[in-house]
């Protein structure tokens, strides 16, 4: 079943793949200069140099554009996050919070560098409240992300459950999400002192779990 929202036509030759990144990239452009709410067909249209036909033959509304940036970006995302991840040093052994917090501050890092380095990125998703498909998409990548996070750190986490230690991961992930939005809003002195304090919080919300999950 399709949505209002999914692509109309997937390019199959290279000039339609060619034309479809190139209504994307306009667009994208077009987010991080005036926002997601004032995007206009028309101007990607007259901006990418293609008739407004051939934007509606791929995407049948404004809403299937964002949804396919957003959808791009956030598997660029998790791909720098996996890249990221696989170079974390070791945490001491034993040291079950140290491997938490190297793990989800290499998580931190990398999200708000590319909140910072997308201007688009940081465009749609700063008004992901409004926005009932944003907030799914990013349902379902917080869920994703944590689910990477819970596999790397499952071998510290027993005896705590399964569903306990996953509930820790998705309790970092959204966290995060949240606060480097937040931070995004800020300037960036404010915005980097909240993030330097989103890694101590975390740090906390760790060691509290795991030591409820060593008390006798």
């Amino acid at each position: 079943m399709h949505s209002a929202t999914d692509i109309r036509k997937r390019p199959s030759q290279e000039r339609s793949r060619q034309r479809v990144g190139k209504i994307l990239e306009v667009a994208a452009e077009r987010i991080s200069e005036v926002g997601a709410d004032q995007l206009k067909m028309s101007d990607i249209a007259k901006l990418a140099g293609v008739p407004i036909g051939s934007i509606y033959q791929y995407f049948p509304n404004k809403s299937s554009i964002i949804r396919s940036l957003a959808e791009s970006h956030l598997e660029q995302l998790r791909e720098v996050v996996l890249e990221n991840l696989a170079t974390v040093k070791e945490a001491p052994d034993g040291d079950d919070v140290a491997a938490i917090q190297l793990m989800s501050n290499r998580i931190i890092d990398t999200y708000y560098s590319f909140y910072l380095n997308e201007p688009a990125f940081s465009a749609l998703w700063g008004g992901i409240q409004a926005d009932a498909m944003l907030t799914e998409l990013e349902v379902k990548d917080t869920q994703e992300t944590a689910d990477i996070l819970h596999e790397i750190l499952k071998p510290i986490f027993p005896p705590m459950s399964e569903a306990r230690g996953h509930a820790l991961t998705l309790v970092i992930c959204n966290q995060i999400g949240a606060t480097l939005r937040f931070a995004l809003q800020l300037g960036e002195e404010q915005g980097q002192e909240l993030v330097e304090m989103l890694k101590e919080q975390i740090g906390r919300v760790a060691r509290s779990y795991i030591e409820e999950r060593s008390a006798p």
